[in-house]
């Protein structure tokens, strides 16, 4: 959409516009908005949906410096974390 260069490697892209920029310290936070996304044919199920396990991403855990691939599926977006807000915030 806004002829953003392609990672060939990288299975899954985003193309995204950044909105804002917040600087956190010696970090700096990019708020942005996903305009297209990209994904390798051979990544996709029958139902035209993204297959993880196929697409294998590589994640970064800053805390202990390292870099790791996922194995498995721990929760599903917006909808694991709803039990454990309901724990915290019960009324009293």
């Amino acid at each position: 959409m806004i002829d953003t260069p392609i990672i060939e490697e990288c299975p899954y892209n985003l193309e995204c516009r950044v909105n804002h920029e917040v600087v956190l310290g010696e970090y700096t936070m990019f708020v942005a908005e996903v305009l297209e996304t990209y994904v390798d044919e051979d990544k996709v199920d029958n139902s035209g949906r993204i297959d993880i396990s196929k697409v294998n991403p590589l994640v970064y855990c800053a805390t202990i410096r390292e870099y790791w691939d996922l194995k498995r599926k721990v929760g599903v977006g917006f909808k694991s974390g709803r039990s454990i807000i309901k724990k915290l915030y019960r009324p009293t």
